[in-house]
């Protein structure tokens, strides 16, 4: 996770690109199945109800917000896309700091790997849950 921070870290033309970026976005390292939060727009501190200190202080672990039995389409997510190079598509419950659970769509792509770790894109909106049931069962 560090390679990839001090390279956001050392671009400051990367970084205000980044928090202007409109919609809900992050980047994150995956490593075996630990998934690491390594940087968010201002729109991700919103819709988490944080800030971003609140976010990078629990950046280390984010499934750990994320609903037991559902971590595992996370995880299933990044490995779909990290094989095939496509966009992939989940829907989640998550925790936001403030203890609310809210209903994610998640689309993750692939952005590179060296060795077991490998970099994702995630944009992040909110979904409605009777829409995508409906969805799913047509």
């Amino acid at each position: 996770a560090e390679h990839i921070a001090e390279t956001w870290n050392t671009n400051k033309e990367a970084n205000a690109l980044f928090g202007c970026i409109i919609g809900t976005v992050g980047f994150y390292e995956l490593v075996d199945d630990n998934l690491e939060l390594i940087r968010v727009n201002q729109e991700y501190c919103q819709l988490m109800h944080g800030n971003t200190k609140l976010v990078f202080d629990n950046a280390t672990n984010v499934l750990k917000f994320i609903q037991p039995e559902e971590q595992h389409q996370v995880l299933d997510a990044c490995r779909a896309c990290w094989k095939d190079g496509r966009v992939v598509t989940t829907y989640v419950h998550r925790t936001t700091f403030d203890g609310e659970t809210i209903f994610l769509k998640v689309r993750v792509r692939f952005l590179g790997a060296t060795g077991n770790r490998a970099a994702f894109y995630a944009a992040l909106d909110l979904a409605d849950e009777v829409k995508t049931a409906d969805r799913k069962t047509k």
